[in-house]
């Protein structure tokens, strides 16, 4: 799913724009929309809650580099 543009989604949250929000509001310096964690790799911000998705690990074929494999 595509997330809103930052501002409508400001829109819709708040019912104004975001640079009329309270400076203390946080935002993903990547996506820019308003969120509650940003995720870093090293001192790096990735994204957040809202841009990023969380995946188990155990799905994921190339988490899995050996499977399949005959020795």
């Amino acid at each position: 799913m595509i997330p809103d543009d930052p501002i409508v989604d400001c829109l819709n949250r708040y019912g104004v724009p975001p640079w009329q929000l309270d400076e203390h509001e946080p935002v993903c310096p990547i996506c820019g929309m308003t969120c509650e964690y940003v995720y870093k790799n090293g001192s790096e911000i990735v994204g957040c809650d809202v841009c990023l998705e969380r995946c188990d690990a155990d799905d994921e074929e190339e988490c899995h580099p050996n499977r399949g494999r005959e020795w």
